[in-house]
């Protein structure tokens, strides 16, 4: 069952880029995950433990990549708009 709600979860974000002609949910998603890699930045700068650093570091190059795959999806379905 989690399996299927992970690949459900994945399906509704690419639906919604699909639908998303003008890119403003792109931006929305993008802007929650810069906000919440500013936040962990913050944790980061205000003094960690080794261990929390490394979960925290972790944490960043996570949203890293949902940023990636956010664009990289959206500019999939969205190739003519872009050029």
């Amino acid at each position: 069952m989690i399996n299927g709600e992970k690949e459900s979860i994945v399906l509704e974000l690419e639906k919604k880029l699909l639908n998303d002609v003008d890119g403003s949910s792109r931006a929305a998603i993008n802007e929650d995950l810069q906000n919440w890699r500013r936040s962990l930045k913050r944790d980061i700068d205000s003094g960690v433990t080794m261990r929390q650093f490394e979960a925290l570091q972790a944490l960043l190059d996570a949203i890293d990549c949902a940023t990636e795959v956010v664009d990289a999806t959206w500019m999939g379905h969205h190739r003519e708009i872009v050029r």
